[in-house]
């Protein structure tokens, strides 16, 4: 498959934006794809044998980090109810996406290239020039 994640009109355009954007949407697509494990663990009879009738299950700890576990909270898509989205000034998509893509300018630091990498890069360019000069 031929993905261009970040790109617009037929690669010609990138956008960070965009690209922060489907980033979730793949994000969701896969948390989907994943499926929900169904077996004695995530079931959990033992516990609810335990808490019993009227026994709070949820808040127990192993319920709660099975909770996190299968829940994926969005980065940019606010599922917030609308008075709780509102008392937060009624952000947009385009807000949230933006200062994310702002974020991940300030503070990202790539692992620098591996020794070689550099003289490997100039190699593959030399090669390719080469060829190019022959059509």
């Amino acid at each position: 498959m031929d993905y261009r994640i970040g790109f617009l009109d037929c690669a010609d355009i990138g956008s960070l934006s965009y690209l922060v954007l489907v980033d979730e949407i793949i994000g969701m697509a896969a948390r989907v794809m994943r499926g929900i494990q169904v077996d004695a663990e995530t079931i959990m009879l033992d516990l609810i044998e335990k808490v019993g009738p009227g026994g709070m299950f949820i808040n127990r700890a192993e319920s709660a980090s099975l909770c996190r576990r299968e829940t994926r909270v969005p980065s940019v898509l606010d599922r917030n109810p609308y008075n709780i989205w509102t008392g937060k000034g009624s952000p947009v998509t385009e807000e949230l996406v933006a200062a994310k893509v702002n974020r991940i300018l300030e503070t990202h630091q790539p692992a620098p290239l591996p020794v070689g990498a550099e003289t490997r890069i100039e190699a593959i360019l030399t090669e390719a020039e080469a060829r190019e000069k022959k059509v």
